[in-house]
């Protein structure tokens, strides 16, 4: 879920593709934002507005969640029956019916059967009598249906969708009531593929029903069948996807509304103090000479505060467009959602790249001293940062323990912890996320861990081939808080899109987006330090530091 502002939640028009996990947070969130407005005494007009909508909408999420609890009850009940019929146990009888009796039939002119024990013996039935009356072998065989999401015009929640030419009614009828996304990407839910199987277990699985499946799937009988399978392998169209959204740099964010930004360029410490003219020193002497009028040395001088000059920062876009085939839409819709799915995922990973590269280009190199080189990852990764941490306090006089933004490739922490476990004398060989954490956090610096930096290169993690040995050097960026902005522009998502051009060839556009942004550095400085580093394990006492005297 996405936040409108301060507080406010938005909700999905579609809460079919939601998880009943998800719905309970949802509907926990919004009451809980719910009371807190409605204990508000100073509500307003918008407040109130909120709070109706919050109302409106999770009247919905209740729904939406009777419902499924509706049809899960509902299916329970359809399988219990089937279950009884299936092993439904027919009425035996005590005697000979004749050749054309069944076992338990009642024939005209004979009286009723008799239960009989156990032990009763059962009296021989013709074959051509229970082939007569025999169920078709041909049993057919269970088939994934598709059904209609929630929300769908002329559709009602579970209505099944018996072809192709179903689904794209569907799609078209949910298509043409889609309201102006407004530059925020929203995807709605048309159908459902289920798929039916003879054991399905969820979290409230009983003892018994867990032991039934492990048992099926342990029987011979079931696993193998004499002279093979025969039956052809069946095509499964589910695509292979582990890509990840995550390790994307944070910055603060402003929205632009015009081509771009200007701000004046905030003057350091060095630029007002060193060497002006609005500090003076006056002694006892000056004072004597200028009162008597001679000897006079020196005055006391004012400085005069000059204009600022401005910078800028101008947008630029980056964006994707996917092209479809109207068959393969039809025939292959997997395929799209997939294709579409790992380009937006490289899509967030491409714009993270140019963000970090404009930090990077706008950042002063500076080159970790050299005297521990080859010596360990953890002592001079801590080693540098500390140094630089102290250095770029000292020089714009901020206080002590003044917080400063590190940003570090995410691999370092695993480098650090190989490092670590080589060492010796040490109790635990572990070096946990809270101790890396600890570490930074008692120098006084935020580090985010980033992707898409120092990788994908000869030497470093994410190359065509495996790596085998740990990078040799490492870069961070460290600046003061509010020092880099990245500002946000027009966000446009058109979504799906046909014309005549693409018509003729039978494509259409499947997803086009272009997303405006620009890097600004507001502050006086950032640095991206480079250190050398080896994961040997070797640490501070047992090598010798040269320094130059």
């Amino acid at each position: 879920m996405s936040k409108k502002d301060e507080g406010q939640l938005l909700f999905p028009e579609d809460l079919s593709g939601l998880s009943d996990d998800e719905l309970a947070s949802l509907e926990e969130r919004g009451t809980s934002r719910a009371d807190q407005l409605a204990d508000d005494p100073n509500i307003d007009g918008t407040g109130l507005q909120e709070l109706t909508d919050l109302a409106d909408n999770i009247e919905r999420v209740r729904t939406e969640k009777t419902g499924r609890a509706t049809a899960a009850a509902e299916r329970l009940a359809a399988v219990a029956a089937q279950k009884a019929r299936i092993h439904a146990q027919p009425d035996e009888g005590d005697g000979e019916g004749g050749d054309d009796a069944l076992e338990g039939e009642v024939v005209e002119g004979t009286p009723a059967p008799v239960p009989v024990t156990a032990s009763t013996r059962r009296q021989p039935t013709r074959l051509g009598r229970v082939a007569a009356v025999a169920p078709d072998p041909q049993v057919p065989v269970p088939m994934p249906t598709i059904v209609a999401s929630a929300n769908i015009p002329g559709y009602a929640p579970g209505d099944r969708l018996n072809d192709v030419k179903a689904l794209t009614a569907a799609m078209h009828a949910k298509s043409r009531h889609l309201p102006d996304s407004q530059g925020a990407a929203t995807r709605y839910h048309i159908a459902q593929l289920q798929r039916p199987h003879n054991y399905v277990l969820d979290p409230q699985a009983s003892p018994e029903e867990i032991s039934q499946v492990l048992q099926a799937a342990a029987n011979p009988d079931i696993l193998t069948a004499a002279g093979g399978w025969c039956a052809p392998s069946e095509i499964r169209y589910d695509l292979f996807n582990i890509v990840c959204e995550d390790g994307i740099v944070d910055l603060p964010t402003v929205g632009v509304r015009r081509g771009g930004i200007r701000w004046p360029v905030s003057p350091t410490y060095a630029d007002i103090v060193t060497g002006s003219t609005g500090l003076w020193r006056w002694n006892e002497t000056q004072d004597v000479a200028a009162a008597t009028g001679t000897g006079q040395s020196g005055t006391k001088t004012c400085v005069r505060i000059p204009c600022v000059t401005f910078s800028e920062a101008r947008l630029l876009c980056d964006g994707l467009c996917i092209t479809a085939g109207n068959l393969m839409s039809d025939a292959y819709p997997e395929l799209i959602d997939n294709f579409t799915r790992t380009l937006m995922v490289g899509h967030a990973h491409y714009m993270n790249t140019n963000w970090i590269n404009s930090l990077v280009t706008g950042s002063t190199a500076v080159t970790y001293n050299q005297s521990v080189s080859g010596h360990g990852v953890v002592v001079p990764v801590l080693e540098a940062l500390d140094m630089q941490a102290v250095d770029y306090r000292e020089k714009y006089r901020m206080c002590t323990d003044a917080l400063l933004e590190v940003i570090m490739p995410r691999w370092i922490k695993y480098a650090m912890r190989a490092d670590y476990a080589k060492r010796a004398n040490i109790e635990n060989d572990v070096l946990t996320d809270a101790m890396i954490s600890a570490a930074f956090a008692a120098r006084n610096v935020r580090v985010q861990f980033v992707t898409d930096w120092q990788m994908n290169t000869s030497g470093f993690p994410g190359y065509t081939s495996a790596m085998t040995t740990w990078p040799t050097s490492m870069q961070f960026l460290i600046y003061a808080p509010g020092t880099w902005v990245r500002g946000t522009g027009m966000t446009l998502d058109l979504g799906v899109i046909r014309d005549s051009t693409l018509n003729a060839t039978n494509d259409y556009t499947a997803a086009w987006m272009e997303e405006c942004y620009l890097i600004a550095m507001i502050g006086h400085e950032s640095r991206v330090v480079t250190v050398p580093i080896c994961a040997n394990g070797v640490k501070a006492s047992s090598i010798a530091f040269g320094c130059s005297m």
